[in-house]
């Protein structure tokens, strides 16, 4: 790789902030949907932890 493109996608980059992808160009669907998608998965886990917890504490019927 020569240097002046090397320098070149630096400064594309510092400028636009992130780099874009030509192949890829996320829908408006899938821009919603993976957000929604984390913070559910966030909350399961979360709710896990939860349960996991209080079966070590005894509120529950052992899990472990």
């Amino acid at each position: 790789m020569n240097t002046r493109y090397a320098e070149s996608l630096i400064i594309e980059y510092n400028m636009s902030g992130s780099r874009q992808s030509k192949r890829f160009s996320p829908s408006v669907l899938t821009e919603k949907l993976i957000p929604v998608f984390l913070v559910i998965l966030v909350l399961a886990l979360l709710a896990v932890v939860i349960i996991l917890a209080l079966a070590l504490v005894g509120v529950f019927p052992s899990v472990v």
